[in-house]
């Protein structure tokens, strides 16, 4: 099973978004290049990471040990008696900080679907 990695841009650095659970899709493996959601991270609360109807809540922590993002790359050599491929690998950036989702989704209602669950007394 292929884990895809989420990164996201935080200033200037990258962070690693790691998530507690599943996240289910109706009807298939995969997010078919569709956003997971909206991430606001401005510094003045905890990042919030909005899905659907849903709100998650996350924390910034320090990795224990940097990663770095490689990107794979080759290279055709001409040598004696035919071609030599060359495989390199880049070092694009190094993460040292994670965003940890581990808060139980909270529900997200909008102005319109509020006074929805309310019961009031019909008029006599």
């Amino acid at each position: 099973m292929r884990i895809p990695i989420n990164l996201v841009q935080y200033g200037e650095e990258r962070l690693l978004l790691e998530f507690q659970g599943a996240f289910n899709i109706g009807g298939g493996d995969a997010f078919g290049g569709l956003p997971i959601g909206t991430l606001t991270c401005d510094g003045k609360g905890p990042p919030i990471l909005a899905v659907g109807h849903h709100e998650l809540q996350g924390k910034v922590v320090e990795l224990k040990r940097p990663v770095a993002i490689l990107v794979k790359g080759e290279k055709a050599e001409e040598v004696e008696g035919g071609t030599s491929r060359a495989v390199s690998y880049d070092v694009t950036a190094v993460i040292r900080k994670k965003i940890i989702f581990m808060i139980r989704p909270k529900a997200l209602m909008d102005a319109a679907s509020k006074g929805l669950g309310v019961l009031k007394k019909a008029p006599s």
